[in-house]
């Protein structure tokens, strides 16, 4: 299988499989026992959850672990209700759907949503978060990186527009870890999510990342782990196997970030070469270089996915949260009008793994797909 859909989830790395391998087997004690193998347990996650917060620039205590960014987006959102009556809130309109939908139902308890727009290229600018600040607003909550086009969003700008007023800011970094340079402190942010699938742990644990944890509000309640702020034992393999990949991505960012840029020019080339009436959605001046995608002029995207599947080949039509749905991208949908290229596109995004030949195949199956299905009508 050439595996070509990176930005769905990541294969756990060996050096990550090793240390959840060892942990299941040595580290069974409950990390809130207090006699010897409960307090080496406590010892493990301590030294994990400071690994982890030293690859994001936080302080341990600014760690909560969760299931996942799913969990910290809606966590984080959930809190509003909880704080305020009522109030504004500032989001995009190509957010992943644990924003849009827990935004859906924030609108229910009484609070106002503004999407804001993106523009052709997917990017979204610090003046149109400006103009939409208003005396209520409470949070504004936006991605780093767009999990579908690969754009960049200006987080460390817009941070530091909100820092100095009383609004929240909460910023999606599922899709960042691993191509840009994930600093807490620099980006001025009050929350951000990550999860652990995304660059190459396991999944089901993820952190929330929450500048000031004495403000923040459990949703879970319970025994008080978690520093009080999400109860339930603690999921030691799993948190040991989340630091070592936050460690591990970390280290090697600057080479994967050069691979990846490697990789997009390659296959840029190669399909410019091949003269496929293919075109690239989102901006080629904010982007990162792991996720690339493509407009297949007269092929449906469900129609590639299934011949790119028959040809040992994955890539998606967009995010993988949508259980299994080939439905048009809502990100796609958010950006441009012209329905054809809504129902074309593809993403194709890159691991520290994939090579040059596995992209040579997935340009030669264009070739073959567009002889078969656009040239031959014509």
């Amino acid at each position: 299988m050439i595996y070509l859909d990176h930005a769905a989830t990541t294969p756990i790395s060996k050096h990550v499989r090793d240390v959840i391998s060892t942990s299941l087997a040595d580290d069974w004690a409950n990390a809130s026992a207090t006699y010897t193998i409960g307090r080496e347990a406590k010892k493990k996650l301590n030294d994990a959850i400071k690994a982890i917060a030293r690859a994001i620039n936080a302080r341990p205590d600014q760690i909560i672990v969760t299931s996942g960014a799913t969990e910290s987006t809606n966590s984080v959102i959930r809190q509003l209700p909880i704080r305020f009556e009522s109030g504004h809130v500032i989001t995009s309109t190509v957010e992943h759907p644990s924003v849009m939908k827990t935004m859906e139902w924030l609108e229910t308890r009484g609070f106002e949503v503004t999407y804001l727009p993106v523009n052709e290229l997917g990017e979204l600018s610090v003046d149109a978060v400006e103009q939409a600040i208003r005396p209520d607003t409470k949070l504004v909550s936006l991605m780093a990186v767009n999990n579908e086009t690969g754009v960049r969003f200006p987080i460390k700008e817009i941070g530091k527009l909100l820092e100095e007023r009383e609004i929240w800011f909460h910023v999606d970094s599922v899709q960042a870890v691993g191509t840009t340079e994930v600093d807490m402190r620099d980006w001025s942010t009050d929350f951000a999510s990550f999860s652990a699938h995304k660059f190459n742990g396991p999944k089901g644990i993820g952190i929330l990342y929450c500048k000031d944890p004495h403000h923040y509000v459990s949703v879970i309640t319970g025994g008080g782990q978690n520093q009080g702020h999400r109860a339930g034992t603690e999921n030691l393999p799993y948190i040991l196997g989340m630091a070592a990949a936050f460690s591990d991505v970390v280290r090697n960012r600057g080479v994967h970030l050069d691979h990846y840029a490697s990789l997009e020019h390659y296959l840029i080339s190669a399909l410019h070469k091949s003269e496929l009436p293919i075109e690239i959605n989102g901006s080629r001046r904010y982007h990162s270089p792991h996720i690339l995608n493509l407009w297949l002029k007269g092929i449906s995207s469900s129609q590639f996915l299934i011949l790119a599947d028959l040809d040992g080949i994955a890539v998606s039509a967009g995010s993988a949260c949508s259980a299994g749905s080939v439905e048009p991208s809502p990100v796609l949908k958010a950006i441009f009008t012209d329905r054809n290229r809504i129902n074309e596109s593809i993403r194709v995004s890159f691991g520290p793994e994939t090579t040059t030949d596995e992209l040579d195949q997935l340009v030669n199956l264009l070739i073959t797909t567009f002889e078969k299905i656009v040239i031959k009508k014509k």
